[in-house]
């Protein structure tokens, strides 16, 4: 008896060991935001996007020359996004730093609700390791396909 007992306190701990790895809540936060920043490197372009239920705007920028175009979303729209951060498990998504990285541009995703912030960093001397490679392609595909969708006809994102 006492053995079955240990085995189910000890399931009980892994589970909740599991639940709190990702930081995401299970439902979107009424507040959720998304920050992505693109940049080339010596090339001198960028791209930024800024998504939130009040507030949506990408902007591209090369040289000196900036242009911003606003958007908006649904709420379905934003919750279809989240699903793809949570379902890529963004909160998990490691990191490594390397040095003697000269010039890498690269991408940073943030995401923000209430006093959390989760950033991940793939530009620079900070590389996102091999086996999350995938689940972070997946988010900032995401983010480029919604962006895309919102300015069909005013922006060329490749």
């Amino acid at each position: 008896m006492f053995l079955f007992w240990l085995v189910l306190v000890i399931m009980f701990f892994q589970h909740c060991m599991a639940q709190s790895r990702d930081e995401l809540p299970q439902d979107m936060p009424e507040d959720f935001k998304v920050d992505f920043f693109h940049d080339s490197g010596m090339m001198r372009q960028c791209r930024k996007a800024f998504i939130s239920k009040d507030s949506c705007f990408f902007s591209f920028k090369v040289g000196k020359n900036e242009e911003k175009f606003n958007f908006e979303i649904s709420e379905t729209e934003l919750g279809n996004l989240y699903s793809a951060f949570r379902k890529n498990k963004f909160s998990q998504i490691k990191e490594n730093r390397e040095r003697e990285v000269y010039d890498r541009g690269g991408t940073i995703i943030k995401i923000m609700w209430k006093d959390k912030v989760l950033t991940k960093d793939n530009s620079g001397m900070t590389f996102i390791k091999e086996s999350w490679k995938i689940n972070f392609f997946n988010v900032y595909e995401a983010i480029k396909s919604l962006v895309k969708n919102k300015l069909k006809d005013k922006i060329n994102w490749d």
